[in-house]
């Protein structure tokens, strides 16, 4: 495990001093598949389970092939995109009018997303009560929020980066940003859980990383907090790993940090007992679901659940469900249909981060962002293909965003901003 982390660590290396370029997809996939599959090596002694040879094999082999997709992707981009420019000078948008806009969204969205949480959780006024009911409800029930709340969680998933994008670009202040995008924090923490919101996460640190200055060690802890607090926010209100009322405040931050190694861990871990032993799990992912579900309406496909069943990735009580985004290609697909969407994966991540850099248009940012939070969350689920619903209505606001939400410096003129 450890040698073949290091093989992958050693071709991130080689990647990075070709393209100079660390935030490339073709960079950052082998870095987190190295950093992990090393993690896994030293956490051995502590009770979890190696990964097997083969399944070795097909994880380097893979991520390979995705970085040679994203090599391919980021040279399209280069032949058919213009020349670059500072990212500064471009992103036009009215951000403060966008930040009032949205403010006033919120007051007429919040009182529905309320009514109709309490209806499907239940008649109780603990927050924590609602998330847990909220969270298993959707796991077991398939009981969500209606359309017109459910785009409104979207919404806030695309307009957050957008404001991101304008406190680095220095046009809006970030406490506009803070007060506009608490709301949809909280309420798709609770509606929805954590994993989409780890993402966006991760695409905000991928627009300070791009966007802003140089980092220093007070910014790098930031960010991590930032992380930290939505994925133990997450820990907390569903009691993940054994977190309740009866343990202090050590013991809860001591069980968030085992509950993040734990999922960190756990993908190619439980990947592997599928891989060695097929017959334990049934496999339902599939990195074409959102097409599926279209034609699920015309009785032509029939989605599988989201939820795998759980098996144990380590001694103790070690258990999961999350098996890489390996188990969402290869059992349906096999080997040459891993490899394909694989590198398909790595070339539509490499292009829209090389037209972000080269035009820095808002739906290249955005999806940008989101497809680099898919390379680290590609550990443990696969969160490219499945993103299509999401890319088709950012596509959408990111189009209509500029047209509405004009910038002052646009219709002023060239020399508005001197």
């Amino acid at each position: 495990m450890a040698i073949v982390g290091l093989i992958l660590l050693l071709s991130a290396l080689v990647l990075w001093r070709v393209l100079r370029d660390g935030l490339h997809p073709a960079v950052a996939m082998p870095s987190v598949w190295g950093v992990t599959l090393v993690l896994v090596q030293i956490a051995q002694p502590f009770g979890f389970y190696p990964v097997a040879p083969a399944s070795l094999l097909l994880f380097l082999s893979g991520v390979l092939i995705f970085s040679a997709g994203a090599c391919l992707g980021s040279r399209l981009a280069t032949e058919i995109g213009p020349r670059a420019a500072p990212l500064a000078e471009r992103l036009q948008v009215n951000y403060r009018a966008l930040a009032i806009c949205a403010l006033l969204i919120h007051v007429v969205m919040l009182p529905l997303w309320l009514s109709e949480i309490q209806a499907i959780a239940g008649d109780t006024d603990d927050i924590l009560v609602i998330a847990y009911q909220l969270r298993i409800k959707s796991v077991y029930d398939e009981v969500t929020t209606g359309s017109l709340v459910g785009n409104y969680l979207v919404l806030g998933m695309i307009v957050i980066p957008v404001l991101a994008v304008g406190v680095l670009s220095k046009r809006l202040h970030g406490g506009w940003a803070l007060l506009v995008g608490a709301p949809w924090v909280v309420t798709n923490l609770l509606t929805n859980g954590r994993s989409t919101l780890v993402q966006l996460v991760l695409a905000l640190i991928y627009f300070r990383l791009m966007l802003g200055p140089r980092i220093t060690l007070k910014t790098a802890m930031t960010l991590a907090g930032m992380f930290l607090l939505i994925f133990g926010g997450g820990a907390v209100l569903v009691g993940k790993g054994g977190i309740d009322e009866s343990v202090s405040v050590g013991e809860v931050a001591e069980l968030i940090m085992l509950n993040f190694f734990d999922y960190a861990l756990q993908g190619p871990i439980l990947f592997s007992a599928y891989f060695e032993n097929p017959t334990l799990v049934t496999p339902s992912w599939d990195p074409f679901r959102v097409p599926c579900l279209a034609l699920e309406r015309f009785g032509l496909c029939e989605p599988g659940p989201l939820h795998q069943d759980f098996l144990f990735f380590g001694t103790g009580d070690r258990i999961g469900n999350v098996y890489s985004i390996f188990f969402s290609t290869y059992p349906k697909y096999g080997l040459l249909g891993t490899a394909l969407i694989l590198c398909f994966c790595g070339a539509w991540a490499a292009f829209h981060h090389q037209r972000f850099r080269q035009d820095g248009r808002l739906y290249h940012a955005v999806l940008a962002g989101f497809l680099f939070g898919a390379v680290v969350l590609s550990i443990f689920l696969d969160s490219f293909l499945p993103l299509l619903n999401f890319v088709i209505k950012t596509w959408l606001v990111c189009v209509l965003l500029p047209r509405i939400f004009r910038s002052k410096r646009e219709t002023a003129g060239p020399d508005a901003g001197r």
